[in-house]
């Protein structure tokens, strides 16, 4: 689903994350991407 704009990929940031980032890379995706 890469071909889709950014607009749907904010809106479903756990598709985006587990298809560019292994399911191990999960954590370090939130926390590059969503800095609390």
């Amino acid at each position: 689903d890469g071909a889709r704009g950014p607009k749907d990929a904010w809106s479903d940031p756990a598709r985006i994350a587990a298809a560019r980032l292994p399911q191990a890379g999960a954590a370090a995706w939130t926390r590059t991407y969503w800095p609390s």
